[in-house]
């Protein structure tokens, strides 16, 4: 039955009051809750007996209980109002045609009246007339425009929250504010919304049973952030950074500190965050849409727990052939630096050794020790090759740099330390190698010629200065120290010279340069250089060395701003082909005291020239020249000292100050005009210099001096673009220059 007005509606009260019919219950259907507040007060006024639903709720929050309903019903006697039975039947929807039924059916005296207002149930109650015409005339439908604002949000009782509206709490308190004064938006809070998650509603009721579904109803997350992105836990705690407004962004910004995603940044705090931000992080990362390697990591990343172990492997994944390989490489490495990093996963190693050497090198960074580890045994597998001096220029910067040459004034000797230092890295010293070291030591010594190191520190220091005495440096260190100083401190002034120690190399009979001056003790940690190399075990002793050597740079530059001048200054070298090398053992004579392991002796009655062709007498010692050693037991896991081989008694001596040392050398360049494969490069420099050598990457050229030009002939590869370094006694200076054919230019460079 169709009601036009609310007046009608009256109107139809009044008549039907008086009317008995074959059902006693009257259902009457309004769209608005104005309209539906107005008939529940008029049916309030009109009947003397009001049943509410809220009185059959066993606890605050148990739904009612309809049995007890249509008892009530059966047995009344006077004109009734049921309150607020739509109430009860949306948000109970499964039963709601067999309540409606059931409540039609009420075996009642025929002249009580039972009036239901109910809201918005207009589906349902056609449904129940189209299943029983006959009440057709019970249930009136009042013509009117319907709300457009209704909504119920029902909330898990576990989420302690209120969002805007009408918040109430229970089942029972919810029918009750339906019984008194009722508006809208609701939100009721219920221990039963679980139990409403997946009911389908025919009106705007949204059910959020988690922190999630709060978040997701506030619309502060991206769509495409689903549930099992988090667990109840992580979603519960985000919710607490939520302030009215914010998206994920905001929080994550607030919470972070950090204007927009910034990987170097939040990486760094990566070891101090607990695993709720390290959670937060991976979700804002996610959402980010990062490009690059951590967005390429993110599409492969399900979980956070996989976030970080993703970082780690996933550089094993991608084609290191890509154009973008090297770009994404970098990325990894600031972030795996970020993080501190100190071990790999166990995953990453497991694919690592399933593959070959070559591959692996490009997945190696030099961020761990086991890392740092495995380019010294890949090395000593493969060779120093070009490509993995390419790779390890990138990767492992500072072992490229202790892979550069010293280029001394004599040739052989920059031959010799080249040969020695890969060895060295090989961990195996050839036949080949060792015939050199026996040659030398034939000749009782090739470093005579090389100035003393007590003559030049007393020729050199002056009062303001300050000696660093490293104990244990030996001449192959030298091109890391000079290459380490030109690209890390180029506003110190530095000048690098080989010096030779008394024999035998040892501190006791080397420590004359120390006596009535300023002097600081390099010490690591609790050890030194000297007694690391002893100690050390390969390959790690090597990576050790590397972090010693660039530690010494450091302090010394640092003294520099204290001091007038620092002079880096070592009392011998050490050897490792000492302790490898599979050489000749001698034995001494009773009256000799046996050091070092063998390198030399102390004997006062005898001397051992004559006998043994590569050792050397000096008055009461007799010292070892080449790898070969006095009988004695005992061993040593690293390097040894003691003896007469080059490595032993050359040392660096390093001088460095905040102002010019000497006079800078100017070098004009002109560009080379490309001849066939070769370029012929030509230079002036404004000093005089008995010989030069120019190194371009690996490759060194003796530079041949034409009237008051210089000039060299290099191989031109497949680059454009070269540096060029010019060494004498050190160093000298360095310039660029570009192959264009047919084409000459000249160009001034101060170096």
């Amino acid at each position: 039955m169709q009601v036009k007005s609310f007046s009608d509606l009256e109107k139809f009260i009044e008549e039907d009051l008086t009317i008995c019919r074959a059902s006693s219950v009257r259902y009457i259907n309004v769209e608005c809750l104005v309209t539906w507040v107005k008939i529940k007060n008029l049916l309030i006024q009109k009947t003397q007996k009001q049943i509410m639903l809220s009185d059959y709720c066993a606890e605050e929050d148990y739904i009612a209980n309809m049995s007890f309903l249509l008892y009530d019903l059966a047995l009344t006697t006077e004109n009734t109002v049921v309150l607020p039975l739509s109430e009860h039947l949306r948000i109970n929807n499964n039963v709601d045609d067999t309540i409606l039924s059931r409540i039609s059916s009420v075996d009642t005296n025929r002249k009580v009246h039972i009036y239901i207002p109910m809201y918005r149930m207009k589906n349902s109650l056609e449904k129940l007339c189209m299943a029983d015409p006959r009440l057709r005339e019970n249930v009136i439908f009042l013509d009117e425009i319907a709300d457009d604002d209704y909504s119920l949000t029902i909330i898990s009782d576990a989420i302690e929250i209120k969002i805007s509206g009408n918040n109430i709490y229970g089942i029972k308190a919810y029918l009750k504010y339906w019984e008194d004064n009722p508006n809208k938006p609701i939100i009721l809070h219920t221990n039963n919304a679980i139990y409403y998650k997946d009911s389908i509603f025919a009106d705007n009721v949204i059910v959020l049973i988690s922190a999630y579904d709060i978040i997701q109803y506030h619309d502060l997350l991206p769509q495409d952030i689903c549930e099992n992105n988090g667990d109840d836990w992580q979603w519960e705690k985000l919710l607490e950074f939520y302030k009215y407004g914010d998206s994920l962004e905001v929080v994550c910004e607030r919470e972070f500190e950090c204007q927009k995603f910034n990987s170097e940044i939040l990486f760094s705090k990566w070891k101090q965050f607990g695993d709720f931000h390290k959670w937060l992080l991976w979700l804002w990362a996610k959402t980010s849409k990062l490009a690059g390697y951590v967005g390429e990591v993110l599409v492969s990343t399900k979980t956070w727990l996989d976030f970080y172990p993703n970082l780690i492997e996933g550089i094993q994944h991608l084609d290191h052939n890509r154009s973008t390989f090297p770009s994404m490489f970098i990325e990894r490495k600031q972030i795996i630096y970020a993080m501190q990093v100190k071990q790999l996963t166990n995953q990453f190693w497991t694919i690592y050794f399933n593959t070959q050497d070559i591959i692996r090198m490009y997945w190696l960074t030099d961020i761990t020790q086991q890392e740092r580890n495995e380019f010294i045994s890949i090395i000593r597998r493969m060779g120093l090759t070009d490509r993995i001096k390419a790779l390890i220029h990138t990767s492992y910067p500072m072992l490229s740099l202790y892979c550069s040459n010293y280029i001394f004034t004599n040739e052989c000797l920059t031959d010799y330390f080249r040969d020695y230092k890969n060895m060295k890295l090989a961990n195996m010293f050839d036949e080949s190698f060792i015939q050199t070291v026996n040659s030398m030591a034939e000749k009782k010594g090739t470093f005579w010629s090389v100035s003393h190191r007590d003559k030049l520190v007393s020729e050199t220091y002056k009062s303001g200065d300050i000696i660093l005495w490293v104990d244990g440096l030996d001449a192959s260190e030298s091109g890391f120290m000079e290459q380490y100083l030109a690209t890390a401190f180029q506003s110190t002034y530095t000048k690098l010279t080989i010096v030779r120690a008394d024999l035998p190399t040892v501190t006791s009979n080397n420590k004359g340069f120390i006596e009535s001056r300023k002097i600081q003790k390099y010490t690591y940690g609790q050890t030194d250089l000297d007694e690391m190399k002893h100690s050390g075990t390969y390959p790690e002793y090597i990576t050790s060395e590397i972090e010693i050597l660039a530690d010494i740079i450091r302090i010394a530059v640092e003294l520099t701003e204290t001091y007038n001048r620092v002079l880096i200054v070592s009392d011998h070298g050490t050897s490792r082909g000492a302790v490898l090398a599979n050489t000749k053992t001698y034995t001494s004579h009773d009256t000799a005291v046996v050091k070092r392991l063998g390198r030399y002796c102390i004997d006062k009655d005898h001397t051992y020239e004559k006998d043994i062709n590569v050792c050397i007498d000096l008055n009461e010692n007799h010292i070892i020249a080449n790898y070969d050693r006095f009988s004695q037991s005992g061993n040593l896991t690293g390097e040894i000292h003691g003896g007469a081989t080059l490595e032993e008694v050359l040392t660096p001596f390093v001088i460095l100050s905040k102002i010019p040392i000497s006079a800078k050398v100017t070098i004009g360049v002109e560009t080379p005009i490309v001849k066939q494969q070769n370029a012929l490069v030509r230079f002036k420099l404004n000093q005089e210099f008995s010989e030069v050598f120019a190194m371009i990457e690996s490759e060194k050229y003796k530079c041949i001096k034409e009237n008051e030009a210089w000039y060299f002939v290099p191989e031109i590869g497949k680059k454009d673009h070269y540096t060029v370094k010019l060494y004498s006694s050190g160093i000298i200076g360095q310039f660029d220059f570009v192959v264009e054919k047919g084409l000459t230019k000249n160009k001034k460079f101060d170096i």
